[in-house]
């Protein structure tokens, strides 16, 4: 039988808890993938809408068109939010029919989850559940709607299998090219910008300099072409505007930490008999302050300078902690952001002796998997990850060293 589990086999305790996470997380794939055919499928549901949304708007450049205007209530006027740049680039992809286009779409995809999965059995110990683990790539973390993300042309798949493949390079210490490809990733989703915390979190300062040099050509990239064509790069600012406003109705908000925090405000306030709802500018700082001083006191914590860089083993438990702080504290984290996360947050429940009591590490270990596999809500992922984080960092804090994996 897989043990999802580390623990003793000869428990009957344990054996029957491990034995009810599978059953648990085989009905959770039963039911995902009956809906994900019965209403994705062979349902109304529109395959490949966000590939075409892009592709309307290549059109729409093509014909002179301002393709990032929009008018209130502005949330159901779907449209791009690709960089002008990137649109007067491809804009002639524009003249092919969808069904060329879709196919190029299937082929990048096809190539970065191939590239994903390498990433997975490349750096993470994944022998034992080598098998099962495609499932529990697609099913955790409420995952399941990754799937169908897979079939709505969200070009993040792409976006995340070129990161894969940096993380790939990082891991080899090739620094240059792994900052090469989160800035050409960070081109179409500049908040991608976040992974260069990696680098420098895991072999030190040194590093800031070409990581500056790659900001600047981003700074002149978006220069350039705010230069070129000022009302189309001011239109797509605004259309930024729009997306990135903290609210509650707002629908291309995720469910991450910044949104989080203002939705228990706002629950408080409603328990308290008045709406309030924090601004943008107040989540915002919010979201700068606690992102400034956790990243700032990993480093501090876990600084190259008081450990041996060149050990590959240790390296790859640094930048999975690296990894985990960057999804944990991700900017604006949507279903289709877990690619990378997944075989950190797996390889560190199961590699961390969370208590000297093995009852304790071992129902601690229960309910963080039952978390990752079987809970599907759209906050499961960011609590689970939450908790793995506050337990690491209360491991440290008590001195028991949870990094040093045995």
């Amino acid at each position: 039988m897989v043990n999802l589990i580390l623990e003793n086999k000869k428990n009957r305790i344990f054996k029957f808890f491990n034995f009810l996470l599978l059953i648990s997380f085989a009905w959770i794939v039963f039911i995902n993938t009956s809906y994900f055919f019965e209403k994705i499928i062979f349902g109304q549901n529109e395959v490949f809408y966000d590939l075409k949304i892009i592709h309307n708007s290549l059109i729409e450049i093509l014909n002179g068109q301002d393709t990032y205007e929009i008018f209130p209530p502005y949330f159901d006027q779907p449209t791009t939010s690709l960089p002008p740049y990137l649109i007067m680039i491809f804009k002639n992809l524009g003249k092919l029919n969808f069904s060329t286009f879709l196919n190029y779409f299937i082929f990048f995809q096809v190539i970065s989850l191939i590239l994903l999965f390498f990433y997975s059995y490349k750096l993470f110990p994944l022998s034992n559940i080598k098998y099962l683990y495609p499932f529990i790539y697609f099913f955790c973390f409420n995952f399941s709607l990754g799937i169908a993300g897979t079939i709505v042309g969200n070009i993040s798949v792409i976006l995340y299998g070129i990161v894969a493949l940096g993380l790939i390079f990082l891991h080899k210490k090739k620094i240059l090219v792994f900052n090469f490809l989160i800035f050409f990733v960070s081109l179409f989703k500049f908040y991608f910008l976040i992974f260069y915390f990696l680098p420098i979190f895991v072999y030190g300062l040194k590093y800031v300099k070409s990581i500056c040099i790659f900001l600047f050509l981003l700074v002149l990239t978006n220069l350039y072409s705010y230069l070129n064509n000022p009302e189309l790069y001011q239109s797509w600012v605004n259309l930024l505007k729009i997306q990135t406003s903290r609210g509650p109705d707002n629908p291309w908000i995720g469910s991450d930490i910044t949104q989080s925090f203002a939705s228990v405000v706002h629950t408080i306030s409603k328990f308290f008999n008045f709406e309030f709802y924090p601004s943008s500018v107040a989540s915002n700082t919010f979201y700068f302050f606690i992102t400034t001083l956790c990243f700032i006191s990993i480093f501090y914590i876990y600084n190259p300078k008081y450990r041996n860089t060149k050990n590959t083993d240790q390296n790859l438990i640094i930048m999975s902690l690296g990894l985990l702080i960057i999804f944990l504290f991700h900017p604006r984290l949507m279903i289709h952001d877990y690619f990378l996360i997944v075989p950190v947050y797996y390889f560190f429940v199961k590699k961390i002796n969370f208590s000297l009591n093995k009852n304790i590490n071992f129902f601690t270990k229960f309910i963080l998997l039952f978390l990752f596999l079987c809970v599907q809500d759209s906050h499961a992922s960011l609590c689970s990850m939450a908790l793995l984080f506050f337990l690491i960092i209360y491991r440290e804090f008590k001195k028991r060293k949870p990094l040093e994996l045995k």
